[in-house]
C-alpha cells in the first residue's frame, strides 16, 4: 500500500510522516539518541539472522475483511489466534483468526485511527483491544491520524462502533498521535506521543502499571478540536467537533518510566512500522515494501539504544517471498509483538482489493 506519502508538515508540531499504511517520523530537529551495548539481550542475536529457510512462517496469505483491508497491526493471542487490524476507507478494522484461516466477523470503528499500532490484553474468555482512538481527518477519506485519546475496546464480532462507543479511554494530557502496546505479562502499559519538551527529541515514551492505569478514577476531560467524515462513512459532510470524554487521566498516575527518543534517527527514512515492549526494552520497527526493507531497533527504558536499525535477514530473499504469494517481491513491514519471549513481525503483500498478510515468528 505505498500509493502515497502523506508528510505531517500540514499540522505543526506532529510527530509521523504516514503513508497508505505507514507510520514514520519526521519531526524533531537531529538530536541524536544514545547508543550503548549489552552482552543480556532479551531476544537472541540469532533471531534476526533467521531466513525463511528457518521454518520461520507463523501464519501465510491471510487476510482481513476478505482483502479488502490491507493490515497495519496484530497481536498473538494466548491460544495462538491473530487479531489483525487495518484501514478502509475511514474505518479501523478488527478481525480475530488463526494462523491455518479459520475467521471471526470483523469489527470496525469510524475515524479512530490509522492502526499504525495496537495490543491485545485478555480477560477470560473476552479479548480487549488497546487503540489510538480522536484522530483527525488530515487528507484523503482514509487519512485518519493526530490520535488524541487511547481506547480499550471488547472485541466484538460483527459490530460497528464510534468512537464514542468507546467508553474505557485513557488520556495523558493535550497531546497527539498516541500509540500504544500492552505487555501483559510484566504489569506493562506503554504510550508514545509526540512531544516538543526535549530539544532534538520528538517523541515521548511512558510506561505505567498496566493493573494501576486501569484503575485510575474516571474523569471528563474535553480533548479539543477533532476532524471527521465526509465520504463513505456514516458522517456525510466533514465536521469539525470539540468532545468531552470520560477518560481514565493517567497525568494523576505516576509512571514506572519515562524518556525521550529522537525517531528521525530510528526510522533513517523509512517508514515506522509499529512498535512493541517486552520486559524493559522498547523494539522499534521499520520497513518499505517497495525496497524491501525491514529493520528493528532497541530501545532500554532509560532511553539508551541497544540494537540499531538491525535488518531482519529473511527480507533480502526475494525468490522465498515470490514463493509466499507475492508475485512481485511487494513485502512491506506491518506490525511487530513479542509473546512469551517469541519475535513476531508482520507483513502486508498483494494487489488493492486483495490485500494479504503473513506474520513471521523470528
Amino acid at each position: 500500500m505505498n500509493r502515497f506519502i502523506l508528510v505531517f508538515s500540514l499540522v505543526a508540531g506532529m510527530l509521523f510522516s504516514q503513508c497508505a499504511c505507514s507510520h514514520a517520523s519526521s519531526y524533531g530537529n537531529g538530536g541524536e539518541n544514545t547508543i550503548v551495548k549489552t552482552d543480556k539481550p532479551d531476544i537472541p542475536s540469532d533471531r534476526y539472522g533467521k531466513t525463511l529457510s528457518d521454518d520461520i512462517v507463523y501464519a501465510n496469505a491471510l487476510s482481513i475483511a476478505g482483502g479488502d483491508v490491507g493490515m497495519q497491526c496484530f497481536d498473538i493471542l494466548k491460544n495462538g489466534d491473530i487479531l489483525a487490524c487495518g484501514t478502509r476507507h475511514s474505518a479501523l478494522y478488527f478481525q480475530r483468526m488463526t494462523p491455518s484461516g479459520q475467521y471471526r466477523k470483523e469489527m470496525k470503528i469510524w475515524y479512530a485511527a490509522h492502526g499504525t499500532n495496537m495490543s491485545v490484553e485478555e480477560d477470560g474468555e473476552d479479548a480487549y483491544v488497546w487503540t489510538s482512538n480522536y484522530s483527525s481527518r488530515l487528507g484523503g477519506e482514509g487519512d485518519y491520524y493526530a490520535e488524541k485519546i487511547i481506547s480499550r475496546v471488547r472485541y466484538q464480532p460483527g459490530v460497528t462502533l464510534m468512537p464514542e462507543d468507546c467508553e474505557d479511554n485513557y488520556y495523558v494530557g493535550p497531546y497527539q498521535n498516541l500509540l500504544v502496546c500492552t505487555d501483559t505479562e510484566n504489569d506493562n502499559l506503554c504510550i508514545l506521543y509526540s512531544s516538543g519538551e526535549v530539544s532534538g527529541k520528538d517523541t515521548k515514551v511512558v510506561v505505567w502499571s498496566l493493573k494501576k492505569a486501569k484503575k485510575v478514577p474516571v474523569t471528563t476531560v474535553n480533548i479539543g478540536t477533532v476532524v471527521r467524515g465526509g465520504g463513505s462513512g456514516p458522517v456525510a459532510e466533514t465536521e469539525t467537533i470539540s468532545p468531552d470524554v470520560a477518560v481514565h487521566d493517567l497525568s494523576a498516575l505516576k509512571p514506572k518510566y519515562s524518556f525521550f527518543i529522537n525517531s528521525v534517527e530510528l526510522n533513517d527514512g523509512a517508514p515506522m512500522q509499529g512498535f512493541c515492549i517486552y520486559k524493559k526494552r522498547l523494539y522499534w520497527f521499520t520497513g518499505d515494501g517497495s525496497k524491501r526493507t525491514a529493520k528493528v531497533s532497541v530501545i532500554t527504558f532509560n532511553g539508551m539504544v541497544e540494537l540499531s536499525q538491525q535488518s531482519l535477514a529473511f527480507i533480502d530473499d526475494k525468490a522465498g517471498i515470490v514463493k509466499l504469494g507475492s508475485k512481485s517481491g511487494y513485502f512491506e513491514a506491518e506490525g511487530i509483538k513479542i509473546r512469551k519471549g517469541i519475535l513476531y513481525t508482520g507483513y502486508l503483500w498483494g494487489p488493492t482489493g486483495n490485500w494479504k498478510l503473513t506474520i513471521l515468528n523470528n
